[in-house]
């Protein structure tokens, strides 16, 4: 079995996407996510914590005050 990817933004091995390795800019998902998707509404510096409007942001998990995604009727 060969050794997994490093993500070069956490340094840790990518095991689940590792086939979107390259996709992703050598990055999990969750990493590419935050170093170039990630606009946090309200936040000036993008904080991570704060859900963005990107359905899949890792950060509606625990977010109550997610804004809604783009995919919700404003």
């Amino acid at each position: 079995m060969s050794e997994a990817a490093t993500c070069r933004r956490c340094s840790r091995p990518v095991v689940r996407e590792a086939e979107n390795f390259e996709t992703f800019e050598r990055m999990h998902w969750s990493c590419f996510h935050y170093e170039f998707e990630h606009q946090a509404a309200g936040s000036p510096d993008d904080d991570p914590d704060i859900a963005c409007r990107d359905p899949a942001c890792p950060a509606r998990a625990f977010d109550r005050e997610a804004q809604p995604d783009w995919f919700a009727d404003e």
